[in-house]
């Protein structure tokens, strides 16, 4: 079974530190897919971005086997 689809609004988690004090992620966005929507929400994909406490995240991993405006699926 596959991974769930990540779209416009979704939480994510981010790895990333400032020193010692951890990132705590935020909202996908604020771009995501013009023309594909999951739940009436835009698609993300890799190389969209996320909010964060810190600078903004990319998507770094996406699906191997479904493409989105030919990038993988988030």
């Amino acid at each position: 079974m596959g991974s769930p689809a990540a779209r416009l609004g979704d939480m994510h988690i981010c790895p990333m530190y400032s020193g010692d004090t951890p990132h705590v992620g935020g909202p996908v966005g604020p771009i995501g897919s013009p023309n594909v929507n999951f739940g009436g929400l835009p698609a993300t994909r890799m190389g969209d971005m996320a909010a964060c406490s810190g600078p903004p995240d990319l998507i770094v991993g996406g699906s191997t086997t479904v493409f989105i405006n030919g990038l993988p699926a988030a």
